[in-house]
């Protein structure tokens, strides 16, 4: 069976916009790659696409309870 690699992200709301930041050194890696100080959505489709898990940190939020994370799927 084939493991698939996972990055992590880390979704973000900026003037109603979502930014995905790099978490893990793999999405860094990317994030070189593409220039910029946030992964495009474009990016993160195409890593989907090459079979790349890509997994959202979970959101701290004021309560300080966290909001549980997602997992992409382009399917």
């Amino acid at each position: 069976m084939e493991t698939k690699t996972k990055i992590i992200v880390r979704p973000e709301k900026v003037y109603g916009r979502t930014l995905y930041y790099p978490v893990c050194d793999t999405a860094k890696m990317f994030l070189k790659i593409q220039g910029g100080k946030t992964l495009s959505f474009d990016t993160i489709h195409i890593l989907a696409e090459a079979d790349y898990v890509i997994e959202a940190e979970a959101v701290k939020l004021p309560s300080g309870k966290t909001k549980q994370s997602w997992v992409a799927n382009f399917d």
